[in-house]
């Protein structure tokens, strides 16, 4: 296979890699051969993405509580489908044990282009190249059920209105399902927001819920709980000074008071 050109157009997802690629052997948070893989293709251009280790593990904390909904979802609910939005070239598709009956990454059209340079579509697994906000995407995706949907990296770069629509049209589609996304909450909105530059797609953060029982005033959604990455539970086979430097930056409430997971059940509005 030829090395990776880093393009600023794949920077932030081979970047991604690379950190995971980092920690994927390390101290049993979450093991990820495929990130091994695409970040060996890009040889000594590695070097210009590197990344902190201890953002590379805040970040893997993130995909571990989202991999572990995934599992979770998938055991109790055979016979579902599942969506990873803004998946990136991430491999939880691979890392989750119990496969679904399809699984749907979809991110925008270039970022699959590239995806499918290390990951083939086959009878359970599906790659789509959409704007998420462009809801036709949604007419490729098999009628179910029972889904679970997951957004990460996403929910932060769309508007109020595109996030809302989202909710509706998960309703619409399935029965019922269920929606875990990672959210700044609005007081980290304001501390990030620039407002001398023009807002654009994918690098300005636009929305952001510190009250998660908010979009329970849509008929249909239940809020069921937020999940936080300064727990250290899933650090613990790690060393003790890497735990301890963990916890600085990342184990008080201030991390709580930014960023979040939130984790919904949708039934279908109709229903109501």
């Amino acid at each position: 296979m030829e090395p990776l050109a880093i393009s600023e157009e794949n920077r932030k997802c081979l970047s991604l890699v690379c950190g995971r690629a980092g920690i994927s052997r390390e101290g049993g948070l979450i093991y990820d051969p495929k990130a091994e893989e695409i970040a060996a293709c890009l040889g000594a251009g590695r070097d210009q993405l590197r990344m902190s280790r201890y953002l590379a593990l805040f970040l893997g904390v993130r995909a571990r509580v989202l991999d572990d909904l995934a599992e979770r979802f998938v055991v109790e609910h055979p016979g579902c489908i599942v969506l990873h939005l803004g998946c990136g070239l991430d491999a939880r598709c691979l890392r989750v044990r119990h496969k679904p009956r399809l699984w749907y990454d979809l991110d925008f059209p270039a970022v699959i282009h590239l995806r499918r340079r290390f990951y083939q579509e086959e009878g359970w697994y599906r790659m789509i190249g959409s704007d998420v906000s462009d809801l036709s995407w949604l007419e490729q995706v098999a009628d179910s059920r029972e889904a679970l949907i997951l957004a990460e990296g996403l929910t932060m770069f769309l508007t109020a209105d595109e996030n809302l629509s989202l909710f509706t049209a998960f309703q619409e589609k399935f029965p019922y399902s269920e929606y875990a996304l990672d959210v700044y909450t609005d007081r980290a909105v304001l501390y990030v927001s620039t407002p001398t530059h023009p807002p654009k797609r994918g690098k300005s953060i636009l929305w952001g819920l510190s009250k998660p029982q908010l979009l329970e005033e849509l008929p249909g959604v239940r809020y069921l709980r937020a999940y936080h990455f300064n727990s250290s539970r899933y650090l613990r086979s790690f060393s003790l000074p890497v735990q301890l430097v963990y916890r600085f930056l990342y184990g008080r409430e201030s991390t709580n008071r930014y960023y979040r997971i939130y984790h919904y059940r949708l039934d279908r509005a109709e229903e109501f």
